[in-house]
């Protein structure tokens, strides 16, 4: 049977590992009327996203960074992991409808 000391040990593990997670968004059809696409496109990004990035690095939630600092990082990366057009285009518009609001 398990004493305080290993469930607080089990506990501090499990707050620290939700802690690092950091989720990539799931698209809803309100990100998408707000995105001025369909549910159809951004989770197509998202997959590309998920299966053409996470290859290398871990995955960067999308509102980390603003839409503007995506279309940097994506004009940078898209050739490294040897993206088509569609597939840039698709993750860039994922990424840019969850991106951080941009500061004045």
């Amino acid at each position: 049977m398990f004493n305080a000391a290993v469930w607080a040990m089990v506990g501090a593990v499990l707050i620290v590992g939700v802690a690092g997670c950091s989720p990539i968004p799931r698209v809803s059809a309100a990100d998408a009327r707000r995105a001025g696409s369909t549910v159809a496109v951004l989770s197509e990004g998202r997959s590309h996203y998920l299966a053409s990035c996470s290859g290398c690095h871990v995955l960067t939630p999308p509102g980390r960074f603003t839409a503007r600092d995506w279309e940097g990082y994506m004009e940078t990366m898209a050739p490294v992991s040897s993206l088509n057009d569609e597939e840039k285009s698709s993750i860039l518009k994922y990424l840019k409808t969850f991106a951080k609001p941009a500061t004045k």
